[in-house]
């Protein structure tokens, strides 16, 4: 029997990924990112969050490079 939370676990946190990274909240959705895509979901899925994972902390370690650049909250 599938256990059907886990598409929703998934969709929950991959969506609170996403409201992170709109608002600049970089740190947090690399984690969420990287959370989404120990899911177990289609591999596509897990390619996508994986990527977003890791343009989240370019962007993090960017902003933290150059903290002058920083505007509104974090978003550029």
């Amino acid at each position: 029997m599938r256990n059907e939370s886990f598409p929703v676990c998934y969709a929950h946190i991959a969506h609170s990924a996403a409201q992170c990274e709109r608002h600049g909240h970089f740190d947090e959705a690399e984690n969420l990112w990287r959370q989404a895509s120990e899911q177990p979901v289609q591999q596509e899925n897990r390619d996508w969050t994986a990527i977003r994972a890791r343009v989240c902390e370019s962007r993090r370690r960017f902003l933290a490079a150059c903290p002058s650049r920083v505007k509104n909250e974090g978003v550029a």
